[in-house]
């Protein structure tokens, strides 16, 4: 008796899991700002994080580190309606404190699903500013010619007495 009760309770465990692999994640389309700096003061002090949610659902959403260990709580027990859901995290932990840098991810847990979800796009926070160094500056016919090397893509704005007169362009090392 055992026996037949473990062999249809391993071939219904089947069946729901094939069943489960065969239907659309109700999760999908992840959409993050894949750099954060939480530190810069600037346009990516913060990131947001949204996903197409396939039916209404009671969420748990929070940000994980690397290793898949809790790092920032951004919705608990929310009922959400079926379509886009967004986030914003600014690189903080629950306590307020910015995060090592370090890639992170998103895990989302569908309470009436029974679900967890760990979407795999990463969130890369990186609070060290990049390194410029100046090359050569000479003085031609054309104007100022300065060659730098940096150690990241950097925006590159051009000032003159605090007054941009070149710039947003995006150069990499």
């Amino acid at each position: 008796m055992l026996a037949v009760a473990l062999l249809v309770g391993s071939a219904a465990a089947f069946t729901r899991s094939e069943r489960l692999k065969l239907s659309a994640s109700p999760v999908g389309q992840p959409k993050f700002g894949r750099h954060l700096s939480p530190t810069c003061g600037c346009s990516r002090a913060a990131s947001k994080l949204s996903f197409l949610l396939r039916r209404p659902e009671r969420l748990d959403v929070s940000v994980v580190d690397s290793d898949g260990g809790h790092v920032a709580t951004l919705a608990d027990a929310q009922e959400s309606e079926a379509g886009i859901v967004s986030y914003e995290w600014d690189g903080r932990d629950d306590e307020g404190q910015v995060v090592p840098d370090g890639r992170y991810r998103l895990k989302v847990r569908l309470e009436r699903d029974r679900r967890t979800i760990l979407i795999p796009k990463t969130i890369l926070v990186d609070t060290a500013p990049p390194q410029v160094r100046i090359v050569e500056a000479v003085t031609t016919e054309a104007g100022v010619l300065v060659r730098y090397r940096t150690n990241e893509g950097v925006r590159v704005r051009l000032l003159l007495d605090d007054e941009k007169i070149a710039g947003d362009s995006r150069l990499k090392p």
